[in-house]
């Protein structure tokens, strides 16, 4: 009796899509100081976003990417092992279980870092007040967490 494979969960099967994205992503990091981090590391941290939909990109008039960012919804419990973990990777599970919005990376070539930062509320401030972010030196060591205000209602 031959068995049959088991199936992969359909959240990790790329597409055509999804791993463009994921090359663009790849591309750009390739152009900054995150060059040095393995394709590894990038991929477990780029591909949750981009299978979930949690990034805002910006690209030049030839299509290449210059920024993009990537947020999760985290419980105060995934927000708390977050900050307290280092590396700071999560499963693609604890991605959206929470409602605090948590902007996990951000990236911009010199010059376009304005232009990703209002993308990034104009996608995200009708449906949050607040987003929260890590905080880290040059080194990339914890300095701490930040809040930023998105909308003020009243």
């Amino acid at each position: 009796m031959q068995r049959k494979p088991l199936a992969q969960p359909q959240l990790m099967q790329p597409n055509a899509v999804d791993a463009q994205a994921l090359g663009l992503a790849m591309q750009l990091l390739f152009k900054t100081d995150r060059k040095r981090f393995s394709i590894a590391a990038a991929y477990v941290w780029l591909w949750p976003a981009i299978r979930l939909g949690q990034l805002v990109t910006i690209e030049d008039e030839d299509g290449v990417w210059t920024g993009y960012a990537l947020w999760a919804y985290l419980t105060p419990e995934t927000a708390n092992h977050l900050v307290l973990q280092d590396p700071p990777f999560l499963p693609i599970s604890d991605w959206n279980e929470g409602d605090q919005l948590w902007i996990l990376d951000f990236v911009a070539m010199p010059g376009h870092h304005r232009r990703l930062a209002k993308a990034l509320r104009h996608r995200l401030r009708p449906h949050f007040k607040q987003a929260h972010r890590l905080v880290r030196d040059k080194t990339g060591a914890m300095l701490g967490t930040k809040a930023y205000t998105l909308r003020k209602d009243g």
